[in-house]
């Protein structure tokens, strides 16, 4: 049995359940033409297990999963506080199939794989489907988690969905996410750097994966090492227009921002 095992977490169930709690999407091949990899420094500045890289909705539950897991976990947010990302100023709902929520109002004939066909369907069927299974199949256990921790939900209809799966916070913002994820986050004691911007990957040819990164905290640079992996949970773009209009051209010059101020896709490019 291999060291990782024995504390009760292999690296390959980690990253699975950090992407589940994170409610990660994969975005390849965009054409941005930058590069922000560089081999690794001869000497760390920090080092930690796992550094997650920003600390909205996805970063957060992403590293109490992390160190609910056994690791140690380092998180960086370029913002001064976890208030101004797109979790904070979202309208507060998600749809996930078979929770709580959904029994405690009689809504007892959901499943993940009823979720998996109406998105497919909705889609088109273009859909990546290893991503989409994997969100259907998991909603349901990010869902309640969170009503675990004290959130109440609505629930309602929504667009392509056969059966009432869409769960809206009472505020109809996402304040109440953050209030649940950052007090957990804080009862855990996981260490954050605010102000702290990440600038670069650094990359290991001989192990052929991501050792570390490079913040910009205080107009300086620290190089951290995550001896397990990096989390980068700051991939959306939907509040810098540049960085939209480039990576969405179709829609370039629409002028309709709906992310937070720091959301200008960083973990993209």
């Amino acid at each position: 049995m291999s060291d990782e095992k024995k504390k009760g977490i292999s690296r390959r169930g980690f990253l699975k359940s950090a992407a589940v709690g994170a409610g990660a999407v994969a975005l390849a091949g965009l054409g941005t033409g930058e590069s922000s990899a560089a081999l690794p420094p001869k000497k760390w500045d920090k080092e930690t297990d796992i550094v997650v890289i920003g600390a909205g909705g996805a970063g957060m539950m992403a590293a109490i999963q992390a160190k609910s897991a056994g690791a140690k976990v380092l998180v960086c947010e370029k913002a001064p506080t976890v208030r101004r990302s797109s979790t904070n100023i979202s309208g507060g709902g998600f749809s996930a199939a078979g929770t709580k929520a959904q029994k405690a109002q009689g809504i007892t004939n959901d499943a993940p794989e009823k979720f998996y066909a109406d998105m497919m369907k909705y889609g088109e069927f273009m859909s990546n489907s290893t991503l989409l299974k994997l969100l259907t199949d998991n909603a349901g256990q990010v869902l309640d988690w969170l009503s675990d921790n004290g959130m109440s939900f609505m629930v309602e209809p929504y667009g392509g969905q056969s059966i009432n799966r869409f769960h809206r916070t009472k505020s109809f913002t996402g304040k109440e996410y953050v209030d649940t994820a950052w007090k957990v986050f804080e009862s855990k004691k996981i260490p954050i750097e605010f102000g702290a911007s990440a600038q670069r990957l650094f990359y290991d040819p001989a192990k052929q994966r991501v050792v570390g990164v490079e913040l910009m905290k205080d107009k300086k640079k620290v190089a951290v090492r995550a001896r397990r992996a990096v989390i980068i949970a700051c991939g959306g773009f939907t509040g810098d227009a540049k960085t939209f209009d480039k990576l969405i051209p179709a829609y370039a010059g629409a002028g309709v921002l709906i992310g937070g101020a720091g959301n200008s896709g960083d973990g993209i490019k």
